[in-house]
């Protein structure tokens, strides 16, 4: 927990946070590559592909940040 509602509540909030913002990366690298594909005609510069070899990527980042990590934790008696 922390004194502000902006700052990640631990080392697994912030794991959280660095998953989220993958998915929203591969979820904008897919919406370009749809809009190449519907509006873009031709592809002579390859970014159809080039789009794929990133979201490739970005899949394995995605693994590696959502993957287990080692977490400590200490519990002490608060005192009044």
């Amino acid at each position: 927990m922390t004194s502000s509602g902006w700052d990640p509540g631990g080392p697994w909030h912030v794991q959280s946070w660095v998953v989220k913002q993958l998915v929203d990366a591969r979820d904008n690298l897919w919406a370009a590559g749809t809009s190449v594909v519907q509006f873009g005609g031709s592809d002579p510069a390859g970014l159809r592909e080039a789009l794929s070899l990133e979201e490739d990527q970005l899949v394995e980042l995605q693994r590696k940040a959502a993957g287990p990590r080692p977490y400590a934790f200490e519990i002490r008696r608060v005192t009044p």
